[in-house]
């Protein structure tokens, strides 16, 4: 990828840690090829990681969809997750604290509730 060329993107399924994983690995391994700084790979990692122990304490059956964005243009790079999740019914305090975690290693963190549902998308700029 070159500067300005059009955004990558991977759907990674979550439905437990070994997901998570194959999430962080993607997402690694497309950073070392962009040759973008380690810092930010494992920020990226973490955030991946954070959403995705939100996604497995909302006791879905069925596996989520994690969309990962890579975006290479001026004047943002870095890449974008999001999902659609049941809102919590249950357990909001450890939902809370997952939303925290989420939070701080995202530069940006956007959550909308559409009725049951709620969108989320998380940021790390490089």
């Amino acid at each position: 990828m070159s500067i300005n060329d059009p955004p990558s993107i991977i759907v990674i399924p979550i439905q437990g840690t070994f997901d998570i994983a194959q999430g962080r690995n993607a997402i690694r391994t497309r950073i070392a090829l962009q040759h973008w700084p380690l810092p930010f790979n494992g920020r990226a990692a973490t955030a991946m990681t954070a959403l995705g122990e939100l996604i497995l304490l909302s006791n879905r059956s069925k596996a989520v969809p994690v969309r990962i964005t890579f975006l290479n243009n001026q004047p943002r790079c870095g890449i974008e997750l999001d999902c659609t999740l049941p809102k919590p019914d249950g357990e909001i305090v450890r939902w809370n604290s997952k939303t925290d975690n989420l939070a701080r290693a995202a530069d940006t963190l956007d959550m909308q509730e559409h009725g049951n549902q709620i969108e989320i998308r998380v940021c790390v700029w490089l």
